[in-house]
């Protein structure tokens, strides 16, 4: 392989993907580059890479779905030992989530490897402080240490939101943003992407894209509770035409009563979908409201579209959530983000706390 890198990419989520790929066609894509995917959110993409596409030298499913715990590691560990890992230089690592490959991959790393912590919603913005957390309130799963002190670099779309305390590292942009200002290169990665998450897109003509998280799923709240939040919000959003970009876990049934709305569910990250929208849609993405509780994919699409010069209005609803369930939904890291996403895009920022403050903020808009 000559000076050609070893890079290797450890896949749990579409995202996850999407970001590997988007990495492999830019700043790795004269180097060796290995794939590693999770068959609980990427088997069927699996196939498609394998049959379609020729960007990543290897490709690796790990099987791990629908297995007791206990014997799903087992599993997972004689699959991590077939793969040689000898002289990987580079790891993109994404998340420890305690079911996955990831929990224990790095006892297969070599000491030599350059670990990156990449890139994967909330947690990469304070990552050991995440897996403390984790480790505080579901003890009985995140049962064993992560030696994270390997890390060597932390890779972000913009570093300066980065609130790691307790893993001090040197912060990277990833230059998507940059990336995208190229109509040839965005247009590659749409036909691209488009075909390995077999992905057909239709023009986002919505007034409000509502970036929906599975609340209920996680036991955040109930069904009945998460619905009726849903429809009074939905009431302040009469004569909008509104999307909501379904959480790729979340169950479609539950939007089946409101008539007036729309959903898009597609296994696919919501990061993908804008990218489709800037190359086919782009001037229907001016003034657009976009709206979430506390994802990740809104300070993403800030993030973007300000980098782009967009004009967008983005309305942030965490604490609206947390007063209607009257419980907090984050850990003690997450406020400090918000306030950091906050100072650093505040123009066009709303951070409502109720509903008269939702009513209030979208009468100012008209």
């Amino acid at each position: 392989m000559g000076n050609k890198r070893r890079v290797c990419f450890a896949c749990l989520t579409s995202y996850n993907l999407f970001i590997s790929y988007i990495l492999s066609r830019t700043v790795y894509r004269n180097d060796y580059k290995i794939l590693m995917l999770s068959d609980i959110h990427n088997l069927a993409t699996y196939s498609r890479i394998i049959k379609y596409c020729n960007i990543w030298d290897e490709v690796f499913l790990i099987r791990e779905d629908k297995k007791p715990r206990e014997q799903r590691f087992i599993d997972i560990r004689q699959q991590l030992q077939r793969v040689n890992f000898t002289d990987l230089d580079i790891l993109h690592y994404f998340t420890f989530a305690s079911g996955s490959f990831g929990f224990i991959l790095l006892d297969y790393i070599p000491n030599t490897t350059k670990i990156i912590l990449t890139q994967d919603g909330v947690m990469t913005y304070y990552f050991k402080e995440t897996f403390n957390y984790c480790r505080s309130k579901w003890s009985n799963i995140y049962n064993r240490d992560i030696d994270f002190n390997r890390t060597s670099e932390i890779w972000l779309f913009d570093k300066n939101l980065d609130a790691n305390k307790l893993l001090k590292r040197p912060v990277r942009n990833i230059g998507i943003t940059e990336y995208i200002k190229n109509s040839n290169l965005l247009n590659l990665f749409c036909i691209e992407l488009n075909k390995i998450f077999n992905y057909n897109h239709k023009p986002l003509n919505y007034d409000v894209i509502f970036l929906e998280q599975q609340l209920s799923n996680l036991k955040v709240t109930k069904v009945q509770q998460e619905k009726y939040l849903f429809s009074l919000i939905l009431n302040e959003l009469k004569g909008y035409r509104v999307l909501v970009k379904m959480h790729t876990s979340s169950n479609k049934e539950k939007y089946n009563e409101y008539s007036n709305v729309n959903c898009l569910k597609d296994n696919v990250p919501w990061e993908f979908v804008l990218l489709n929208e800037l190359n086919s849609n782009r001037t229907a993405l001016n003034s657009k409201i976009f709206m979430s509780y506390h994802s990740t994919a809104l300070i993403n699409t800030q993030i973007i579209l300000r980098a782009l010069n967009i004009p967008s209005k983005a309305i942030w609803m965490c604490d609206l959530l947390q007063n209607f369930i009257k419980k907090k939904v984050a850990d003690e890291k997450f406020p400090e983000l918000v306030e950091r996403f906050k100072v650093l895009y505040k123009q066009d920022l709303y951070d409502v706390k109720s509903i008269d403050e939702l009513r209030n903020t979208l009468k100012t808009f008209q």
